[in-house]
């Protein structure tokens, strides 16, 4: 189930019946307070935010989503049209597990959407294929991989990068959440570690693969 809080239920509708086709029944509230106040009844997998309605308030219901201890594993996916990076930054610092910027790309917004709410402990294989790109397979189980058929040799480091962004194509992940999960301490200041490793796997698997954000972190484009 996937709350939507917008009072424009029109600009999500395509969206919704996109999520519909992989099981993903939608519900409709025309302001946190309403979506709240069910929140006793029923709970969701997500929350699709429209932050354009009022900024400060959809951040705030972010928080208090994030904060309380029975909803903070919920997914929130904040969307607005404002072109602003700093109403971006604060999504994520309001805890929103991803930004997404009007109009709204419905395939392309239900396969992020799907990719962070499906289990990736099953995962073990990830297959890449976009038009225009190449065609990129990354196994964990042989921790190999492949573009368009030939094996590319990567670093234990690069290989568990590629790997934790791969899976989830589209979203940010800052910097301290990559030295969490991937060199399992805290980042130093200055320290230049993950720009290196991005920089390599660029050069190997090809740049259009990896997008920077501007004070948040990295993307992995498909």
């Amino acid at each position: 189930m996937v709350w939507v809080v917008t009072d424009k239920k029109s600009e999500f509708i395509d969206l919704t019946e996109e999520l519909s086709k992989l099981n993903y029944s939608s519900k409709y509230f025309k302001n946190s307070s309403e979506a709240i106040k069910n929140l006793s009844q029923e709970k969701p997998e997500a929350f699709i935010i429209d932050a354009d309605q009022s900024f400060i308030s959809s951040f705030e219901f972010c928080w208090l989503l994030k904060t309380t201890t029975d909803f903070k594993k919920i997914k929130v996916f904040v969307f607005s049209k404002n072109q602003d990076e700093a109403i971006e930054i604060k999504a994520f610092e309001s805890g929103a597990d991803d930004f997404i910027r009007k109009p709204i790309r419905e395939k392309s917004v239900t396969k992020r959407i799907y990719s962070r709410l499906k289990p990736s402990s099953t995962i073990s294989k990830i297959t890449i294929q976009t038009e225009g790109k190449a065609n990129l397979i990354i196994d964990k189980e042989s921790y190999s991989v492949q573009l368009n058929e030939i094996p590319i040799t990567l670093s234990k480091k690069e290989f568990e990068l590629l790997y934790l962004m791969a899976e989830h194509p589209g979203r940010i992940y800052t910097r301290e959440e990559i030295f969490d999960k991937v060199w399992k301490k805290i980042p130093v200041k200055k320290d230049r570690t993950i720009d290196v490793h991005i920089l390599r796997l660029r050069k190997k698997i090809g740049s259009d693969f990896f997008s920077t954000q501007k004070g948040i972190g990295y993307r992995f484009c498909a």
